[in-house]
């Protein structure tokens, strides 16, 4: 809908308001950063980013917002534990108030201030706003349960903002999945590859991997059984690969066929298909 409904009004508006003075999208940071579970409306959003800019490149006026759960209103307000769930994913709340001053900006073009001699010149809004999205560094302040979407190459920049001099992306004490999974990947590579054996290292990466397989099924980590099959947290097919992304992350062994697997199992593989800790 949000394609085809995009397209009607930009060629309307060509039509019948060719001197349209303003042309906004209230798109979505899904379309950026991708809903679990919502292709679809990850297209559709990502259209009118696309659209915006094109409509841009031919000096016509369009701005798309792509807007993270607005605190306060819509959905987010009525349905408490989306925002939790939104939250989990590595959103972040914006505030009302400052949507309206977003969304006033892509509407007016304000005077702004010329260097030297005082003149002005009008503000021009970009032609694509991204709101909701936390920085690698938000990410691991707020603690964010599963950062799928950060564990991809596109964001691995966006990973290492906001972090203090020295911290790792993703590198946070207890081991978990973190921003990217850079930072736990330069730290367990090594430690694998120094264990003194195939089961010491498989040993090394079991608490590991619970701990992200908990931040993947969203479930308190401690209560997972290491003797339990993966199968038995019922990961669907983008849960597991979500768990196959953080092990290629975190340990660089491509893995897959592991759902009938005891957990402890998998890690004693993943430690012999990567050659860790040496020969038993």
């Amino acid at each position: 809908m949000k394609t085809v409904g995009s397209y009607n009004l930009h060629t309307a508006s060509q039509q019948a308001c060719p001197d349209l003075k303003f042309f906004v999208f209230l798109s979505s940071a899904a379309g950026i950063i991708g809903n679990l579970g919502q292709a679809n409306y990850n297209a559709g959003n990502s259209f009118q980013d696309a659209l915006a800019r094109h409509r841009s490149a031919h000096g016509l006026h369009s701005v798309s917002i792509d807007l993270g759960p607005v605190l306060g209103a819509g959905m987010v307000a009525e349905d408490e534990a989306l925002w939790d769930q939104l939250r989990a994913g590595g959103f972040i709340g914006v505030r009302l108030e400052d949507f309206h001053t977003v969304l006033e900006r892509a509407i007016t073009k304000p005077p702004t201030t010329n260097g030297t001699h005082g003149a002005t010149k009008p503000f021009v809004c970009p032609p694509q706003v991204v709101m909701g999205v936390g920085t690698g560094g938000l990410v691991r302040q707020n603690k964010t349960a599963n950062p799928f979407w950060t564990r991809t190459a596109l964001f691995s920049h966006l990973n290492r903002v906001d972090l203090r001099p020295g911290e790792a992306a993703g590198n946070d004490e207890e081991g978990g999945g973190g921003a990217g999974g850079g930072g736990l990947g330069s730290s367990l590579k090594p430690a694998l590859k120094a264990a003194s054996s195939r089961a010491a290292a498989a040993d090394l990466l079991l608490p590991y991997f619970v701990r992200a397989l908990g931040e993947v099924m969203g479930k308190n980590h401690t209560g997972i059984d290491p003797d339990s099959v993966l199968d038995d947290h019922g990961p669907d097919s983008l849960r597991m690969k979500e768990i196959l992304d953080w092990i290629s992350s975190a340990t660089g062994v491509k893995i897959s066929g592991i759902n009938q697997m005891p957990i402890r199992s998998i890690c004693a593989q993943i430690a012999d298909l990567g050659g860790f800790g040496g020969e038993d």
